[in-house]
């Protein structure tokens, strides 16, 4: 019975059956020909029993219906007596076909014959070559296939547009040919095949559908079931090569249907490899004797027709529920070479859009086939073709990391004009601020080619971005040099559109002219302390950086208005009231101050708003003039004092800040931090890097985590630029909030809510050796990753739902975890050498506020657990005890130093409860992916935006897996 058998049975009334088909003379119910059609026979078999008891009169159809049901089970004694209660009832065509299939089952021939025979004196003379069909297909059931063949051959001959016995031909040819499939009669099976294939026609009726009902015959996909065992039986009988030329020509004739079956589409890609792992014993190559290298198999097979389509469509069947990897693990046993193997596969991925796999396939195959494919040609300019191609469009795509891949795979085949994928990879490297790489490249290129201009043009770009504009500039007169000797008339045509740098430091020089022509004859150079006349004053500037720069990036036009602000910038002077004489000290010999006295006045000197007290420092309309100036609040202009608080404001006042040097965004602030080390220009953003680990290490304070944008290259968890603190408050720490725990001991087991508590508690503070980040943390392992546009999805079992925007590609990397840092929010604490944190609780209401007015602080919870502040202070004090870098104290070091206070266990499980409310707040999490080189290591995977989550409901379940997420995390 099926599945839903029970199911239809009450909701289908089956006392009141309505005749919806007929041919011939069958009456049936909807519901009972579905069952019967889809072999649900037992069902069937139910279904009529109960019409037959719920009617006061069956029909004789009704009776002859289940005589057919019930002979397709075999149940032929059954069977033979409903079709004689059907004839009893009324004779009709339907119960003697019933009677005649019964008896034939029954092994009585004869009788069923003459059964069906009988069936001619109720049937329409218009029907006779129906009923001639369906005795033909009871002849064929009992046995007597050749004669049942010869009936139809007859039958076809006379009615020659007899599609319908055509079609049944063809399936006892398909039957007969299985039989002697199954007896090894291979050449017979093929012939029999062959013969149901030339047969067959396109055609459905309901008499295929009576047909299929009486033998249980099916005619769906016929055609194609016909042309799959011809394949078999041609691959069985020694003849792959024909087997995979007829499994072709039955692809070509339905593509559009073999491919929309999983059956077939498995049935193609399970045939398809074993004739391209059997060899042929007819003469072909891959049978020959004796060992053979690729180089072999490859020339051997070239001038084969074949292997390369069939392998075509064992790499789109196979490809089309299975991975790429393991496709060709099952290929190690083909006779074909392997090098055209992974051509079919990756030809394949790329068709249906597969990018990432394409391009891993291709740096897996170039790897293999590193030796071979620069002996053969053909290998090598198809494989050179692809990757570049794939490096093009990882171009396109900013994917420069998988560019600089395909472009270096392509480098290491030697190409016979190796310097443009020189200049293609250079321009990689440099979209990946990979300057050096750029331009030893464009070097490169250079000289393989020194007549080709846009070497040079590669190095002007890779020079002009490293800030080495002197060198820029060469380069950039050299390309412009070999345009205009080039033969090509088209790169001759193309330097027109360049400006030449003379024309450029002209434009530059006027605007210096106009710019110090109203300024005071002579001024002090404050960098130098030198005076400086107008001839001077106009000379200096050609010898700054500014000025190379503004030559170098001029290279299509020119920007006036970029010339004239950076100008006038440089040359901005203020005027003081002292008359500069002889023997006068130089400027860098003068110690400066900052002066508690301030005074400001307009260019007649009359004080500035015309306001005449003391000190402008204490008027509110200066400092609402300097607040509005400088963008950074009065409090903080009064308040702002050295030292490790107030971190995150302090960088946030500096992330507006623009200096000539990146080294100098992270130098400036070592005195307002009240930090020191050293000072390497050149480091680049490993400056800023070096400035954050230091705070972090001295500090404990997370929010210099709380970021996003681009990584810097000193660790991934600290950014590439100040700018990213501009907002404040982050939205990546929750703020300081009144938890409710009601209801929270009921539900949760205390035993591991305070075994959850404990282990984060005992988190070391974060710290950095070298480079390398000891980062204490909350983890959430994430599941499957899928894409939508910039946006990526992915689940968590804690988490739910988790949405992430960045610029890597997700899909691409391996045990991704989301992070919860923020453990001094969680456990209501101030961070580790935080000022609220050293000073005695009774005088902390003395301290500055937040430098930014009202903005909550990132840090400042409601209270602090007095029990933790002792070994809490001295884990800040064995950190000032050891320099930078070092080892620090463990939350077992600290304690061994000092008892901790006694704290009963009401107040210890009050705490953790609050614990457990603060994680159901939003927070902001980051995002960790293992490194290549080690799987214990993490780097920290940039986000676009806040990757807010928070934990809705917390379960005995999700709590365990909350305590097991708790993690001391190696971050590079």
């Amino acid at each position: 019975m099926c599945p839903a058998s029970l199911q239809v049975l009450e909701t289908i009334p089956l006392s009141c059956l309505h005749p919806t088909f007929q041919e011939p003379e069958i009456h049936i119910d909807d519901v009972v020909i579905e069952s019967w059609s889809n072999d649900c026979l037992e069902y069937a078999d139910v279904l009529l029993t109960r019409a037959i008891a719920d009617s006061r009169n069956p029909s004789q159809y009704i009776f002859a219906s289940r005589a057919l049901v019930r002979a397709r089970l075999g149940k032929w004694d059954a069977a033979i007596d409903d079709a004689k209660k059907s004839i009893n009832i009324q004779s009709s065509v339907i119960g003697y076909i019933a009677k005649s299939v019964a008896l034939v089952g029954k092994g009585k021939r004869r009788e069923g014959y003459r059964a069906c025979d009988i069936a001619f004196e109720h049937y329409h003379s218009t029907h006779v070559t129906f009923l001639l069909l369906i005795k033909a297909v009871i002849v064929f059931m009992a046995g007597e296939r050749d004669d049942a063949i010869s009936r139809l051959d007859d039958l076809i001959a006379t009615v020659p547009c007899n599609s319908v016995c055509c079609v049944v031909q063809a399936y006892m040819y398909l039957l007969l040919g299985s039989s002697r499939m199954k007896s090894r009669n291979y050449e017979d099976a093929i012939q029999s095949f062959e013969r149901a294939r030339t047969q067959m026609r396109h055609h459905e009726s309901r008499q295929l559908l009576v047909i299929s009902l009486i033998s249980g015959w099916r005619f769906n996909d016929l055609e194609i079931t016909i042309r799959q065992h011809l394949c078999e039986s041609l691959y069985a009988s020694g003849r792959a090569r024909d087997g995979g030329e007829s499994l072709l020509s039955m692809i070509n004739t339905f593509d559009g249907v073999v491919y929309m079956s999983e059956s077939i589409t498995k049935w193609v890609s399970d045939f398809a490899h074993q004739c391209l792992s059997t060899p042929e014993s007819n003469g072909d190559t891959a049978s020959m004797a004796g060992p053979r290298d690729e180089a072999t198999m490859l020339h051997a097979n070239l001038n084969s027709t074949t292997p390369a389509p069939l392998l075509r469509e064992w790499a789109k069947s196979t490809l089309a529920s299975g991975e790429w990897k393991d496709a060709l693990i099952a290929a190690n046993s083909f006779t074909v070479p392997r090098f055209t193997i992974y051509r079919a596969i990756c030809e394949h991925l790329e068709s249906i859009n597969r990018i990432t796999d394409t391009s891993e396939c291709f740096r897996q195959m170039v790897d293999e086939f590193a030796e071979q494919t620069h002996a053969h040609h053909e290998q090598a300019e198809w494989v050179l073709g692809k990757l570049e191609d794939l490096g093009d469009t990882a171009m396109g795509a900013q994917r420069h990391d998988d560019a600089i891949s395909h472009y270096t795979a392509i480098l290491s085949l030697t190409p016979a004009v190796p310097h443009g994928f020189f200049i293609k990879r250079s321009k990689a490297y440099l979209a990946r601020d990979l300057c050096q790489d750029a331009l030893n490249d464009a070097n490169k290129a250079i000289m393989l080619d020194p007549s080709s201009p846009w070497g040079y043009e590669r190095k002007h770009a890779a020079l002009h971005e490293a800030g080495d504009y002197d060198n820029a500039i060469d380069a950039f007169e050299a390309m412009l040099s070999k345009m205009s000797q080039s033969p090509d008339p088209a790169i001759r045509e193309h330097h027109r559109q360049y400006i030449n740098p003379r024309v450029t430091k002209a434009a530059i020089r006027s605007a210096v002219q106009d710019t110090i022509r109203e300024s005071p004859r002579v001024l002090i150079n404050t960098f130098s302390g030198r005076l400086l006349d107008k001839s001077q004053q106009a000379a200096v500037f050609e010898s700054l950086a500014v000025f190379k720069q503004l030559v170098s990036s001029m290279t299509t036009r020119i920007d006036h208005a970029r010339i004239a602000h950076d100008v006038t910038q440089y040359y901005r002077y203020a005027m003081f009231s002292h008359k500069w004489e002889d023997d006068e000290p130089l400027f860098e010999n003068v110690e400066y101050h900052a002066s508690k006295v301030v005074q400001f006045y307009t260019e007649d000197w009359t004080p500035y708003m015309n306001i005449n007290v003391f000190n402008h420092k204490e008027s509110p309309e200066i400092i609402s003039e300097m607040e509005e100036a400088t963008g950074i609040s009065a409090r903080a202009l009064r308040a702002l004092r050295p030292g490790l608080y107030d971190i995150r404001e302090k960088l946030c006042l500096a992330s507006g800040r623009q200096t000539t040097l990146v080294e100098d965004a992270a130098y400036s602030l070592l005195g307002i931090f009240s930090v020191s080390m050293s000072i390497v220009y050149g480091d680049g953003d490993q400056a800023l890097g070096k400035l954050l680990a230091q705070l972090l290490t001295s500090s404990g304070d997370t929010s210099i985590l709380a970021w996003t944008g681009r990584s810097g290259s000193f660790n991934s968890c600290l950014p590439a630029n100040i700018k990213v603190f501009s907002q404040l408050p982050t939205t990546h720490i929750p703020l300081a909030i009144d938890v409710s725990t009601a209801g929270l001991r009921a539900s949760l087991s205390l035993t591991l809510v305070m075994k959850f508590y404990d282990r984060l508690n005992e988190l070391p503070v974060p710290s950095f050796l070298g480079q390398r980040m000891k980062l204490p943390c909350l983890t959430f392992k994430l599941g499957r990753v899928s894409s939508l546009g910039p946006v990526f999805r992915a689940r968590t079992d804690s988490l739910g739902i988790v949405e992430i925007r960045t610029t890597e590609d997700l899909s691409r990397l391996d045990s991704l975890i989301l992070v919860h840092p923020w453990i001094d929010f969680l456990l209501n604490r101030h961070p580790v050498g935080s000022i609220a944190e050293m000073i005695p609780e009774e005088n902390s209401n003395d301290q500055p506020s937040s430098l930014l007015g009202d903005s909550p602080s990132l840090s400042s919870p409601t209270s602090i657990a007095s029990a933790t502040k002792p070994l809490r202070a001295l884990r800040f004090v064995a950190r000032f005890s050891r320099p930078f870098g070092a080892r620090l104290a463990t939350p077992r070091d600290a304690a061994s130093l000092l008892s901790p206070l006694p704290v009963s266990l009401v107040d210890k499980q009050t705490q953790a409860l609050g614990l457990i409310a603060r994680l159901r707040h939003p927070f902001g999490a980051l995002l960790f992916t293992p490194t290549r080189q080690n799987v214990a290591e993490y780097r920290r995977v940039a986000a676009e935006s806040v990757i807010t989550v928070q934990v809705e409901e917390i379960t005995p379940m999700i709590l365990t897996n909350l305590v097991e997420g708790v993690r001391l995390l190696d971050v590079l």
